[in-house]
């Protein structure tokens, strides 16, 4: 329950350089994020996680994540709709199928559908 505790993997700033403890990570936060941006919901949930994990020993995955986001809080995620496999959909749809004399019920068939909707192109509407 320290400021001092260590990141298990320095974060890698933009400019290079790194933040190896909660104590640096939180002087980050304060001197170079822009006041203007403290009350941003990313910038907020960094120093939230940072504090938790410095004085309530909270975990450390958390504060890391909390800071890669506030890191790169301007990012936009854009879909890149080259990257999906057209040919998974078709091999997951057999799987949907029941085999003779086995009955799939509950979330093992859910979990098939959803995995199988998940990987489709085409949009999914509940109706």
């Amino acid at each position: 329950m320290s400021w001092s505790r260590r990141f298990e993997e320095p974060i890698e700033l933009p400019d290079g350089r790194k933040l190896k403890t909660l104590a640096e990570a939180m002087a980050w936060l304060a001197k170079e994020i822009p006041k203007s941006e403290h009350k941003m919901e990313k910038v907020q949930n960094a120093a939230h996680f940072v504090t938790r994990a410095a004085e309530h020993n909270g975990p450390m995955i958390f504060a890391q994540m909390g800071m890669l986001q506030a890191i790169h809080r301007r990012r936009q995620r854009v879909f890149n709709p080259d990257r999906k496999d057209p040919g998974r959909l078709f091999v997951l749809v057999p799987a949907l199928t029941r085999p003779a004399g086995i009955k799939l019920t509950g979330r093992v068939l859910l979990w098939r559908i959803v995995i199988a909707l998940s990987l489709s192109h085409r949009p999914f509407v509940w109706r």
